[in-house]
């Protein structure tokens, strides 16, 4: 029995997330650089959809959508959806934006402040070897299956970094995106010199992937929904 579809965009209807991403990524592959895609077509009613659920829709709507079109990302090795606006302004805009809510945005962003010293942990724990143990089993695994582990979780330190400010990562954007740019700014100067800060008394662990997304996500829930 086929799953019940989740994102409907254009005429198309998608059971997840992956599905709406090779949809996407099929048709950047499909137009060749800076190729206007036709309007009255699946695939500008697709992207036209994206944009529409982008979660800056209004921004990078401007005063008008002309045409839009695939090219070449601004400040990454890929091709990403553009438009171009009736008065010749232009921007581009990814998918990601348009599938997450405002909190996964706001995550995803906090995560990415930290990245290097997620990476850092990771390279210290693994140097050239091979293979790891877990912190989590004390299993043996290959040295390409390990992940970086926060404990107490990610999304329970971002609870307590928010807890005592004034903005709420649930319900505000934090960052704001610009035109023709793939990396968003901070609306607040001094929101991730703190979150840096307050992030480098977290305790990392070593674990396999799979321990990650199965074993150590439940115990996690079930201690969040406890407190």
């Amino acid at each position: 029995m086929s799953k019940n579809p989740q994102y409907v965009f254009g005429t198309e209807s998608f059971t997840s997330k992956k599905a709406v991403r090779i949809r996407a990524r099929e048709i950047r592959d499909k137009y060749e650089e800076q190729t206007i895609i036709p309007e009255n077509t699946a695939d500008y009613c697709f992207v036209e959809d994206l944009l529409l659920n982008h979660v800056e829709a209004e921004q990078k709507i401007g005063v008008g959508v002309e045409v839009l079109y695939v090219a070449n990302a601004p400040d990454h090795p890929s091709t990403c959806f553009w438009i171009k606006r009736v008065d010749g302004s232009t921007t581009d805009f990814g998918v990601s934006e348009c599938l997450n809510d405002l909190y996964q945005i706001n995550r995803m962003s906090l995560r990415e402040l930290v990245k290097d010293k997620i990476e850092e942990y990771r390279k210290l724990r693994l140097g050239d070897s091979l293979s790891f143990v877990s912190d989590y089993s004390k299993m043996t695994f290959p040295a390409k299956e390990a992940v970086v582990d926060h404990d107490p979780p990610f999304d329970q330190l971002i609870m307590r970094f928010f807890s005592d400010r004034p903005e709420n990562p649930r319900s505000e954007l934090l960052t704001y995106s610009c035109d023709a740019s793939s990396i968003p700014k901070w609306r607040s100067k001094e929101l991730p010199v703190a979150f840096r800060a307050f992030h480098a008394n977290t305790t990392f662990r070593l674990v396999q992937w799979r321990e990650n997304i199965s074993q150590i996500k439940r115990i996690h829930n079930k201690q969040y929904l406890k407190k």
